[in-house]
């Protein structure tokens, strides 16, 4: 399965019965044989987690190297 704003690159393959988490980017090419928690990037063959995204609605502020809210943002309404 693959959840809502997932992004899987091409020629990546899906094996059946992973589950891809919400937000997460899988690279090209990549193999993927075990569940990817969501908001991640993860890539290779076998795939793995190589970092953790800021969730939806935060950004990676590069002065403070923490995630922020993103000001305005409603997640209501996205």
């Amino acid at each position: 399965m693959i959840k809502k704003g997932a992004c899987v690159g091409i020629g990546s393959l899906v094996t059946p019965g992973v589950t891809i988490g919400q937000g997460s980017v899988i690279g090209a090419g990549s193999v993927v044989v075990k569940d990817i928690p969501d908001w991640c990037l993860a890539a290779g063959s076998p795939c793995k987690v190589m970092r953790f995204l800021p969730e939806e609605g935060y950004y990676y502020n590069k002065a403070t190297k923490q995630n922020e809210p993103i000001p305005g943002f409603n997640k209501e309404k996205a």
